[in-house]
């Protein structure tokens, strides 16, 4: 193992993550340098709970939470703020321009969804007359599935 799992290895050791089998063996294979450093850490721990409590002694976390409270009890509330004129015409424009986009919006949205269909652009050609000489012609007026007018064909034939 690297030395980096080795520490982890002692450290889960230390801190009673491994089952008792696990434990057994990680316990046979310890050198005089793993044992040393689990000693170093048995000794860091009892350190750091000794000065933990000893500096808990004496301090009762209810009777300083109940101090501040009554501090802020006692304490004079801030006078309010006067609302200028200035602030006020502010908070109106904001609310009026806001008010002007959601109406433009509405708008637009409605404009979009009810104006009429447009129909296709067709050529508008109206044919009045046509002389063909030694032709036959024909003249087809194109429509597409709507009845809406697509175009205009003039069809020559010549006759035999």
């Amino acid at each position: 193992m690297g030395k980096r799992e080795d520490m982890e290895r002692l450290h889960r050791l230390h801190d009673g993550e491994l089952d008792a089998e696990a434990r057994a063996a990680v316990e046979a294979g310890l050198s005089d340098d793993d044992r040393a450093r689990l000693a170093a850490m048995d000794e860091l721990g009892a350190a750091l709970r000794h000065t933990a409590s000893a500096e808990a002694d004496g301090f009762d976390v209810a009777d300083a939470v109940m101090a501040a409270i009554g501090k802020q009890a006692t304490a004079p509330l801030p006078a309010p703020t006067p609302i200028t004129s200035a602030r006020r015409w502010r908070a109106r424009a904001i609310w009026a321009s806001t008010a002007a986009t959601l109406a433009a919006a509405a708008a637009a949205a409605l404009f979009l969804v009810t104006r009429p269909a447009i129909p296709p652009h067709g050529d508008a050609c109206s044919i009045e007359s046509l002389e063909v000489s030694g032709e036959q012609a024909t003249v087809l007026d194109l429509t597409d599935a709507h009845g809406h007018d697509t175009g205009t064909v003039v069809w020559l034939d010549e006759e035999d």
